[in-house]
């Protein structure tokens, strides 16, 4: 008898867990536990403990924040553990420990609590509602002097990774979230006659975001920067089919692909989508950069994508950039 695939039980054990525990009826832990398997599935894959463990870890503070009692969390841990092992034998999951999850440094533990930074007046704008104060905020530090490129990395960014880490305590809900993105994408837009007034040279770029979600502002202020110093770009913005993705950049020959990744359970997408690249004769000059929070605690997937470079930040990303397009 074939052994099930992981994709092919992953809803029969998300069944079995949610009659276990009497949870069918708990939205929250449903979607904590339909994410937990994919995250799962996506670790096994990849053979990266790092990736199951840093979600286990974001959902311990998200869950508790809402009132959920950590022993609940472990239950579930401990049952897709006993479910993995009796569907699939040993497994990567079955080395993980709940304790190492717990012990794991939180997202939230690195939080700028500083409030004499600049990006917190802005912050606070965002907080607020209030998209004509947060365009005035930023306008005042550009008429101040305040390099673009600055505007976006100790204001504009910051602000945002604040933005999730208080969605992710509870502290804020998805539509304020949500609200905070779309004020920042409006401010940007505002500083786009600037940054379009740079003359382009011969070099040129396309960025997307992987996966079917819509995190996408942290790559299209890269690609900002890069039209900024004089790159040619298009940005096609999140969830861009791989097929026409792949046509898009045989089609417009780039220079260099930049690839973001937010949720690690859409890294064999972004594998895949760089395989294609490498594979097509007609793209052997195409270098590619990738970037993306996955990334920043779990080095070998760097390793493990096939890409030509990964990128920190968007300073990083820029130089990085050109000394590959310059090999």
């Amino acid at each position: 008898m074939a052994t099930p695939s992981l994709d092919n039980k992953r809803d029969t054990i998300k069944h079995e867990i949610l009659n276990q525990h009497n949870r069918t009826n708990d939205t929250l832990y449903k979607q904590n536990l339909s994410f937990a398997l994919r995250y799962i599935i996506e670790g096994i894959k990849n053979n990266s403990d790092t990736m199951i463990i840093e979600y286990f870890r974001w959902m311990l503070d998200n869950m508790r924040h809402r009132g959920y009692d950590i022993e609940i969390i472990k239950q579930m841990f401990e049952s897709l553990q006993t479910r993995f092992k009796a569907y699939f034998g040993k497994t990567l999951l079955e080395k993980i420990s709940f304790e190492t999850i717990t012990q794991t440094l939180s997202l939230s533990d690195m939080k700028n609590d500083d409030d004499a930074h600049p990006h917190k007046p802005y912050l606070r704008a965002l907080l607020d509602k209030n998209k004509h104060q947060a365009h005035d905020i930023v306008h005042q530090y550009f008429n101040d002097g305040m390099p673009i490129d600055e505007i976006y990395t100790t204001i504009i960014q910051p602000a945002l990774y604040d933005i999730g880490h208080l969605w992710q305590t509870g502290e804020i809900n998805v539509a304020d979230e949500h609200l905070a993105t779309v004020i920042s994408q409006y401010v940007l837009t505002t500083l786009y006659p600037f940054i379009f007034a740079t003359e382009n040279h011969q070099y040129k770029a396309v960025g997307t975001s992987i996966g079917n979600e819509r995190h996408e502002i942290g790559i299209r202020m890269i690609m900002d920067m890069f039209e900024y110093y004089g790159w040619n770009t298009q940005y096609l913005g999140a969830n861009t089919p791989k097929n026409s993705f792949i046509k898009f950049i045989k089609d417009y020959q780039p220079d260099l692909v930049a690839l973001s990744l937010t949720l690690s359970i859409h890294f064999s997408d972004l594998k895949d989508t760089i395989q294609q690249i490498k594979a097509d004769p007609s793209l052997n000059h195409v270098k590619v950069i990738i970037g993306g929070q996955p990334f920043k605690h779990n080095k070998k997937l760097i390793e493990q994508s096939g890409a030509d470079a990964y990128a920190k930040d968007i300073k990083e990303a820029l130089k990085v950039g050109e000394q590959l397009v310059k090999k």
